[in-house]
């Protein structure tokens, strides 16, 4: 397991987890797509906290 959360910090700060990048759904829940599809990343991290009840 703390192999797999290193990997998943390094895909953040890297901005790619292996062929994949991360992203925030329409839900506001993270999850990793193909960097081919185009699509921008929109991190909105005060809805995130809010969310998740960090601010």
């Amino acid at each position: 397991m703390g192999a797999y959360l290193a990997s998943t910090a390094r895909g953040f700060h890297d901005g790619v987890w292996g062929d994949y990048e991360p992203y925030v759904d329409g839900e506001g829940f993270l999850d990793w797509r193909d960097p081919s599809e185009g699509v921008v990343v929109d991190w909105d991290m005060a809805r995130l906290n809010r969310r998740f009840g960090f601010g």
